[in-house]
């Protein structure tokens, strides 16, 4: 789909396109698209660190800007059938085309923002909240687009002082340096795989990984005092199994109407 969206002709205008999975809701509707596009320096992929240390990003939210980089790398993702039924799906193919552009995310070691600030012992949110530069890639924190977190705080996104990591130039190297490996292996595992993050989410709340993923949505909804339809209360207790035609059906019932 976005793809077809990159290809498409009478979409020229179109500055950016923004994908968001269907278990991922805005929380924070005083945030703006162009805020997150102007911090992350208008690159032409915004995309958010994983939740987790064992991948660099999430595809669950991302920005693609229109440009001839984003048809080329989409596609060549896309052309990557063997990664359709591989761990992280997606996620790896792209992380593999990111490679073979050589845009180094690879080279930045501890990459996730919340490791680099455990494992320096600090509480400075600018790690927490910072921006990766690459070539054509801005890696937010997850708190921004792909926070799983339940936590409630609230932060203002527009006073933060981010945190800039510019790949480009040459980042400080302290980020770097193998200190924070084992080097008990030959294939050196990072010692901080079990590292969690509860910063809040800051614009998008994206349970990934959970298992009943709309009770979270519910649940989280209603912690931030949003409000939740009834009918969407009445599907979380519905227990629906994930079948189109069961989904369709409620759908139909609820939302339809019917002018006959």
């Amino acid at each position: 789909m976005l793809l077809n969206y990159l290809n498409d002709k009478s979409l020229q205008d179109v500055d950016y396109f923004m994908w968001i999975d269907a278990d991922a809701i805005i929380i924070n509707d005083l945030i703006s698209l162009d805020d997150i596009v102007n911090k992350s320096k208008h690159k032409k992929l915004i995309i958010s660190e994983d939740v987790n240390t064992c991948c660099y990003v999430n595809a669950g939210v991302l920005l693609v800007r229109n440009c001839e980089w984003s048809r080329s790398f989409w596609t060549d993702v896309w052309n990557n059938s063997n990664y359709f039924n591989v761990k992280h799906y997606e996620q790896s193919a792209i992380i593999k085309c990111l490679r073979m552009r050589d845009e180094g995310l690879n080279n930045l070691k501890p990459f996730h923002s919340f490791v680099i600030s455990t494992e320096s012992n600090t509480e400075n949110a600018t790690n927490r909240f910072s921006i990766k530069l690459f070539p054509n890639v801005a890696v937010v924190s997850h708190c921004l687009l792909n926070s799983n977190s339940i936590c409630t705080t609230e932060v203002d996104f527009n006073s933060i002082d981010i945190q800039y990591y510019d790949t480009i130039n040459k980042i400080n190297s302290s980020t770097q340096s193998n200190e924070y490996y084992s080097t008990s292996s030959a294939k050196r595992k990072p010692n901080y795989m079990n590292v969690k993050d509860m910063s809040p989410p800051l614009f998008i709340y994206h349970p990934a990984g959970c298992s009943d993923k709309l009770k979270y949505l519910l649940d989280y909804l209603e912690r931030v005092n949003i409000y939740v339809p009834e009918t969407l209360k009445r599907l979380d207790k519905m227990k629906l199994n994930r079948s189109k035609s069961s989904i369709q059906d409620f759908i139909t019932s609820n939302y339809v109407r019917d002018d006959s």
